[in-house]
């Protein structure tokens, strides 16, 4: 699957004449690349972090199912912080 690769970050709130929250990636070769704008104004900031979080949650999952497919019954300490680092940054608290 082919997205926009790298750390995803929120940029601080923008007020146009829609208020918005930007969220780019890591820059590359200086420049920031734009992956999008959120909107609204219940939960913006949440679905922001959501949205930001995406990638991590993405390779977090395939690794856990690589691990279930192999059979493992032990996640492993790597794997479950990674998870858990993307549950937390979700949650606003990494």
């Amino acid at each position: 699957m082919e997205y926009t690769k790298g750390e995803w970050e929120i940029k601080k709130l923008e007020y146009t004449h829609e208020d918005r929250i930007k969220i780019t990636s890591q820059p590359k070769d200086g420049m920031f690349e734009m992956v999008c704008f959120v909107y609204g104004e219940n939960n913006r900031e949440s679905n922001a972090r959501l949205i930001a979080t995406a990638p991590d949650m993405y390779e977090a999952l395939k690794e856990l199912k690589t691990a279930i497919d192999k059979g493992q019954e032990r996640l492993g300490v790597g794997r479950l912080e990674r998870l858990e680092a993307a549950i937390a940054k979700a949650e606003g608290k990494g």
